[in-house]
């Protein structure tokens, strides 16, 4: 392992928030494929002019805990002791960081689920809108059809009425010079 720099953990406190906090910030590099952690580390070495003074896996042992045990930690309901003498919310000095970032990670993604819902609400009730209006419109153009072909009857009906009448009047015609003749 190469030596560490003079400036890197002068202030330890300080330098493993900083290592946190940019983790938090840049969760994309840590996350996917194999050895993710490491490539990201490798980016915080060099973003800080680290490179050849620390190795990546120093940052990665650094950080402490994982991630999981801090969430599990937060459901736990004696956070002054455990049995174990495990690290608690109460005793482990990161975990309001890391309680931040994760809870800020979960409350992002909550977000987006919750307006990738309510966009799907708002296009499943506008293309309901939408496919009333077509039934609407679609109504509307079978009410036309039909008053269309109700007149198109009335107008057939109404000239063979009057054909027949013609007819009529027209043998009578007939029968009436027939008479008088």
């Amino acid at each position: 392992m190469a030596s560490q720099p003079a400036n890197w953990l002068a202030r330890p406190d300080e330098d493993t928030e900083r290592l946190i906090r940019w983790r938090g910030r840049n969760k994309a590099l840590f996350m996917g494929r194999r050895n993710a952690a490491l490539k990201g580390f490798q980016a915080f070495i060099k973003e800080h002019g680290l490179e050849g003074q620390v190795d990546p896996s120093f940052p990665h042992q650094k950080k402490g805990k994982p991630e999981a045990e801090i969430q599990g930690s937060q459901g736990t309901t004696n956070r002054v002791s455990t049995e174990g003498g495990e690290a608690t919310a109460a005793n482990w000095k990161w975990f309001n960081i890391m309680d931040e970032l994760t809870s800020s990670e979960w409350l992002k993604k909550f977000e987006e689920r919750e307006d990738e819902r309510l966009q799907q609400a708002e296009e499943r009730e506008r293309r309901a809108e939408e496919r009333e209006r077509q039934e609407k419109r679609e109504m509307e153009e079978r009410w036309v059809r039909r008053e269309q072909e109700w007149r198109e009857e009335e107008r057939r009906n109404t000239d063979r009425r009057e054909w027949e009448w013609r007819e009529w009047m027209d043998r009578r015609a007939v029968e009436e010079r027939r008479e008088r003749e």
